[in-house]
């Protein structure tokens, strides 16, 4: 039987479900999953059709197939065999779907998740993380917030803590949502959101170094995706905060007790995940 999953199109994987002493019953399949293969050198081998080399892996129970194109690669010790947990999965229209395949003594099993972001949150997928993101603004008056304040005010409700960019793409969508249309949108006065001064917290306090930053959230690489001013970081003491600004791509650290100019912060939100059958089902064909 080949199982074709409906959102994965490459990768072919065929393994046995039996050990060797049970080969008289063994039931081979063939799943078929999303992704690339290696460079796998001398060991590939060329077919002319996906149809031949589905064929070839009907005759050898044990292999293992990867199709790009029209190359297949042969590994004669199955990477999908044994003590493992293989997992995949893609981010469409603002939902991230993945499969996961874990083995047991017995049988494998199939396992299809979907994960959104409540509003105004965001997904974005980290590596292959999924994680919701969103700017947090300022209360109460006088609308303005120091990063300890800006860190419980990502923990509130759904939150879970402050965050950065992990990349540019991220960096872009946070900037704008940080902008003075938005302020004032969430209730900050046009008075305390001024396009020159509208700061908001990210994530990074210096605790036990000057110029060494500790996170809260450990998903987006620290600070290897920050931009910084010319000539920051620049405090040689400890408690210096990050943040950056609207319109403006550069990070630079600052007293964490300072809030004038301060209106919002970059939170994480929880992820909402849930089981989902795939729409198109499956596939089959049975071995000649």
């Amino acid at each position: 039987m080949i199982l074709q999953l409906a959102f994965l199109t490459t990768l072919v994987t065929i393994f046995c479900l039996t050990t060797a002493a049970q080969t008289d019953a063994c039931s081979t399949k063939i799943l078929v999953v999303w992704g690339e293969p290696e460079d796998c050198g001398a060991e590939c081998e060329q077919y002319s059709s996906w149809d031949q080399c589905v064929d070839t892996c009907w005759e050898q129970d044990s292999c293992v197939r990867t199709l790009d194109a029209r190359k297949c690669a042969l590994d004669d010790d199955a990477p999908m065999c044994g003590d493992c947990i293989y997992s995949q999965g893609y981010l469409s229209d603002d939902t991230f779907y993945k499969m996961q395949l874990t083995p047991s003594e017995e049988d494998w099993h199939l396992s299809y998740t979907k994960s959104t972001c409540t509003s105004p949150s965001k997904l974005f997928v980290r590596c292959t993380v999924p994680v919701c993101i969103e700017i947090r603004w300022a209360t109460k008056s006088p609308w303005y917030i120091d990063q300890n304040s800006a860190s419980a005010l990502c923990a509130a409700g759904n939150g879970m803590s402050l965050t950065g960019p992990h990349n540019e793409k991220e960096g872009f969508w946070l900037r704008d949502q940080a902008s003075p249309d938005k302020a004032q949108e969430n209730g900050i006065p046009e008075s305390a959101s001024q396009r020159s001064s509208l700061w908001f917290w990210i994530d990074g306090r210096s605790l036990n170094y000057p110029k060494m930053f500790v996170m809260e959230d450990i998903t987006h690489r620290g600070t290897a995706a920050y931009k910084w001013y010319p000539g920051f970081p620049a405090s040689k003491f400890l408690d210096m905060c990050l943040y950056t600004r609207f319109a403006d791509s550069a990070v630079a650290d600052q007293d964490c007790s300072v809030s004038k100019g301060y209106n919002a912060a970059a939170c994480r939100t929880q992820i909402v995940t849930s089981d989902y059958e795939p729409a198109e089902g499956y596939c089959q064909r049975s071995p000649e």
